[in-house]
C-alpha cells in the first residue's frame, strides 16, 4: 500500500489518500482533511510530508505559513486521527529567515536517526538564495541544532530524498527564474549521494518542463517514479527511470486526486488496521 499526503490551493489543509498501485487513489477520512486550521489560528497546511517510524507511528511535518519561521508537526497511529499540531522553530539556529518551506525527511542508516530538512532563505540576502537546512532526531521529541543540509550556487527548494541499495537519491527544484512562461529555470533536477548528509553530486540537467516543482520519489521494482507538480499548467505529472538519470513521461498512466498540490508518497512498513 502507498500513502499520499497533499493539500489544495483553494483549501490549505492536509489530506491523506491511499493506493494499491500508485495509479488510482482513495481519500481517507471521508474525503475531508485530517488537519485544518481556522482563520483565527493564522496557520495553514502546505506541503505536508509524512513518514513512519519503526514503531508504526506516522509523523507529519508541513509548511505552516508563507512567511513563517516555524514548521508544523503532528503524529498519528492510524493516518486519520492526528494530534493537535505543534510548531517547531528550528530556523532560530540559522539566523533571521524569510520562510521555512516544504519539510521532508530521510532516515540516515549510518547514524540511526532521522534527518528533517526544509528550505529557507536569509532575510535581506540579495540576490535571494534558498538553501536546505536540517535537524536530526531519533524520537521526534528532541532535535539537534539546525545546520546546512544541501546547497548549490543558485537558489533551490523542494528537495525529496529516497534511499535505495546503499545510495540516497534526491530530486529538487532549481528555483532560478520567474513564475512566468518564458522563465529559463523553475524545473526539477536530480543528484545522488552515498551518505544521507551528502555530499550530493552528479547533478542532472533540468529534467522537467519550466514551472515545475514539488517532486517526490517512489522506488518501484523496475526503478524510480518521480511525481511533480507542473504548476505552470495546473496539472500533476510523473516520470519513470531505471537509472535515476534517463526519465520517461508516464503521466497518462496515473490518476491523481482533484486539485492536489505538492504531494508526497510513502510505502509504510506497518499498515494500520482497516485500510
Amino acid at each position: 500500500m502507498y500513502v499520499m499526503s497533499y493539500f489544495r490551493d483553494e483549501r490549505m489543509a492536509a489530506w491523506i489518500a491511499v493506493s494499491d498501485d500508485l495509479c488510482s487513489w482513495r481519500d481517507l477520512n471521508g474525503g475531508e482533511p485530517v488537519i485544518e486550521f481556522t482563520p483565527e489560528e493564522n496557520k495553514i497546511v502546505r506541503d505536508p510530508f509524512i513518514l513512519q517510524d519503526k514503531h508504526g507511528v506516522f509523523h507529519m511535518f508541513f509548511t505552516d505559513n508563507w512567511r513563517g519561521v516555524t514548521l508544523g508537526y503532528s503524529k498519528s497511529k492510524d493516518l486519520v486521527s492526528w494530534d493537535k499540531p505543534i510548531f517547531h522553530n528550528f530556523s532560530k539556529d540559522i539566523g533571521e529567515v524569510e520562510n521555512c518551506w516544504a519539510p521532508e525527511a530521510v532516515f540516515d542508516r549510518e547514524n540511526d536517526e532521522w534527518i528533517i530538512f526544509w528550505s529557507s532563505r536569509l532575510k535581506g540576502e540579495e540576490p535571494r538564495h534558498d538553501r536546505h537546512y536540517c535537524v536530526k532526531t531519533r524520537d521526534f521529541i528532541s532535535f539537534t541544532k539546525a545546520e546546512l543540509f544541501f546547497a548549490t550556487d543558485y537558489p533551490i527548494i523542494d528537495a525529496s530524498v529516497k534511499y535505495h541499495d546503499g545510495k540516497y537519491y534526491m530530486a529538487y527544484k532549481d528555483e532560478r527564474g520567474w513564475n512566468k512562461p518564458d522563465t529559463p529555470y523553475k524545473a526539477i533536477r536530480t543528484c545522488v549521494s552515498s551518505h544521507a548528509m551528502g555530499p550530493y553530486e552528479d547533478i542532472s540537467p533540468l529534467l522537467t518542463e519550466h514551472l515545475s516543482e514539488g517532486p517526490t520519489i517512489v522506488k518501484v521494482d523496475e526503478g524510480f517514479v518521480v511525481f511533480y507538480d507542473y504548476f505552470g499548467k495546473r496539472i500533476y505529472k510523473a516520470m519513470f527511470s531505471r537509472d535515476f538519470r534517463n526519465f520517461t513521461d508516464i503521466s497518462d498512466k496515473i490518476s491523481f486526486p482533484p486539485t492536489c498540490k505538492h504531494f508526497t508518497v510513502i510505502e509504510p512498513d506497518i499498515v494500520p488496521e482497516g485500510l
